[in-house]
Formats: C-alpha cells, structure tokens, sequence
C-alpha cells in the first residue's frame, strides 16, 4: 500500500491538486445555502452597500444596524452595542470593497458578497500546497491542500461572509514569499512579500501579527539582532506601511490619531452573553478547540512537539504560535481570529503524517492512514453539522 500512494502522488500530483480544489469548491458552495443573517455579515453587507454608492461612506451611521438589528445569541435578543455607532467603521475597508466591486459586476444581491470567501477559501488549498511542496515536498503539499479544503475551521468559515477567509490568503502569501526571499536573497520575492503584507493590512489589522512571527523566524534562525537590520527585511516593512498608510492617514483624520479601536463599555460585558463568554474563557480554550472540532490538527500539535527544528518547522512554529499566542492573551480573541494561522498546522499536520507514514511498514502504515482518515471524517461531520444547523465555531465547541 506504502508504495502504491507513493506512486499515487508522485505521478498524479496535477490531478490530485485539480480534485482538491474542485472538492474544495464544493463545499463551499453551501454558501448558497446559508442564510448569512450572522452580525459581522450583516454589518459587511450594509457596509458594501454603501460604500458601493460612495467609497467614503465607510461608517453604520444612517443604517436600520444601528436601530432595528437585534442580536440573538444564548437566548438573547438585544440591540447593537453602542460602540458600533462610530463616524468611522473601526476594520480597515479592503474586503467590504471587494464585496462593493462584486456588486458592481454581479449586481447588489447576498450572493455576490458570499462568493468572495467562496472563492477565495478555495484556491487557499492552492497556496497551501505551494508553501508545503517549498518547505518540504510534493507529497507534503498535496496532503496539506487536502487537509486545507475538508478543515471545517476554513470551509466552514469560507460560507460566512467574514473577512477571515480572506485575510489567511494574503497572510499565506506573505509568509510564503517572505520565506523564499529571505532564504534565496530575492529582493522580487521581498518586495511581493511587503506588497501581500500591506493588502493584508488592509483587511484587518490583526495582520499586523505577520511582523514579529516573521521577525522571530529571523532571530531563531540567524541567531543574531543585526539579522533583523538589513535592506530586504527593511523593504519588506516600508512596502507594506506605505500599503497601509492610506487607511491610518483615514483614520486620523477622523480620529486625530493613526490607529484606533473602539473601547466597549463595561455594560456590554455584563449583559452581552457572547461578549462575556469569549472575554472569560479560560485560557487554554483557543488550544483546546481546534483539535476538537478538527481533530487532525492533532498531528499538527505533535509535529509541533517531535519533527526535525529545521528551518521549516520554525518558520510554520512562529507563524501560528504568534497568531495562538496573542489571541490567547488579546481579552476578546475569537476561535476564528486564528484562521490566518491555520494553513501553517495543515502543512505541520501533513509533514508529520508524512514522516511517520514513510519510516513505518506494514499494519503500521495502516494504523496511521486509518487515524487519518478518521480525524478527516470527523473534521467533516463537525462541518456538516454547523452548515446544517446555521452555528458558528463557538456554538459547535459547546456542541461538543
């Protein structure tokens, strides 16, 4: 059997990859489904609608959010909070003006909102498989894309209309480009890599995380502070703040200051349920959670702790410890706030499957390949579920 799928994905990789992004197409396809009623898709929708009509509409103020939209979430039934109600929406506009775009060539309609995450979610699988066939291996790649499309964080997430989906896809190409610049001195590389980071920027400003797991991979792997102070990684930052600049110099003139995040009021966290329950989880949740409902990323946690510390094992470790690591400790970090950093355990998860898979024989391959295939089935019921029953991530754990 061992050499069968050797030959498999040696021969067949094109094809495999062509599967997988068609069988990732699919299930995102329920997006067509789903009823998009959530908050932050409601608030996305309304925001596209007006930008569409004037691109500096950039605000809830003037819309029924503000007024008539009631929150229901464990059992509640209550007004936005009034913190919404800002002269300026406080997440940078890119996604909310990909949507707008979308509604200039489709027309004003639910659906084309939702096919920017369908689209997006789905060809991820592609970029998974690049970063894992560089770090690695073909096989590497093509189990990691496959991993990427049936993960019920990322397919499911790829059916609401969130920004999250869309934010992993610029963070992945910014970590991958970075990589290959820093570890082949290719300043072309450097300078995408500054260019994916400023649009990633752009979508939500936890992309910010990308600078210090980056500038980490530098200091684990050169063992020095003057490895941080060179031309490329200095280009690398300045393409990406002058990217950025636009929406700070927005923000300013608005707020008088370049970075701003509305604060909630004590009252939110007392009579919002939702708001109470993310804010006092304990602090272990974000950990737990996603071998709960994803259990392969098991294998991610144990790649984590036994694959070789060779470059490419540091640099997937930084990237999602920083994302785990500040959510953790950040008082209102959601479970979906880590989908940037999940294609990194999708290839952790491949590249340990992988090893274990090629220097075991017999019945042991099969053990393995059986567990696998198991976590996958299960990874997969859990996505079911939440489409059929319209719950997010949070709902599902308590599910469980």
């Amino acid at each position: 059997m061992g050499n069968t799928i050797r030959e498999l994905l040696k021969d067949n990789s094109k094809l495999l990859l062509v599967l997988i992004l068609l069988l990732s197409l699919a299930l995102r396809s329920a997006t067509f489904i789903t009823p998009h009623q959530g908050f932050d898709e409601v608030i996305y929708l309304k925001l596209a609608e007006k930008t569409y009509h004037n691109p500096f509409d950039y605000t809830l103020r003037g819309t029924d959010v503000l007024t008539n939209y009631r929150i229901n979430a464990f059992g509640q039934n209550l007004p936005v909070p009034k913190y919404y109600n800002q002269p300026l929406y406080h997440i940078p506009p890119l996604f909310v003006y990909m949507i707008a775009i979308s509604y200039y060539l489709l027309g004003i309609k639910i659906s084309s909102a939702a096919i920017i995450p369908l689209l997006f979610g789905s060809i991820s699988c592609l970029v998974v498989y690049i970063i894992g066939a560089e770090l690695f291996n073909k096989k590497v790649g093509i189990l990691a894309a496959f991993l990427n499309a049936v993960s019920s964080f990322q397919w499911v997430a790829s059916t609401r209309i969130w920004n999250d989906i869309v934010l992993a896809f610029f963070v992945s190409l910014t970590f991958y480009f970075f990589y290959t610049g820093i570890e082949n001195d290719d300043t072309k590389k450097m300078i995408l890599a500054g260019l994916f980071g400023g649009i990633a920027l752009l979508i939500k400003q936890s992309a910010i995380l990308i600078f210090p797991a980056i500038l980490l991979y530098v200091l684990m792997t050169r063992k020095t502070i003057k490895a941080l102070f060179t031309k490329k990684i200095a280009l690398f930052i300045i393409i990406s703040a002058v990217i950025f600049l636009p929406w700070m110099i927005w923000v300013k003139s608005v707020y008088g200051v370049p970075w701003h995040m509305p604060q909630k009021s004590a009252e939110v966290f007392i009579n919002y349920k939702w708001f109470s329950l993310v804010t006092n989880r304990p602090w272990y949740y974000l950990i737990i959670s996603l071998p709960l409902t994803v259990p392969f990323y098991l294998f991610s946690y144990m790649g984590l702790a036994t694959l070789k510390r060779d470059k490419s094992l540091i640099f997937l470790s930084c990237w999602f410890i920083t994302f785990l690591a500040f959510f953790t400790i950040y008082p209102s970090g959601e479970l979906r706030f880590l989908i940037p950093s999940l294609p990194a355990l999708d290839i952790i998860a491949s590249a340990y499957v992988i090893d274990k898979y090629d220097n075991l024989k017999g019945n042991s391959q099969n053990i393995i390949l059986g567990f696998l295939l198991l976590t996958i089935f299960i990874s997969l019921s859990v996505g079911v579920f939440q489409i059929k029953n319209n719950v997010d991530l949070l709902g599902v754990l308590f599910w469980i």
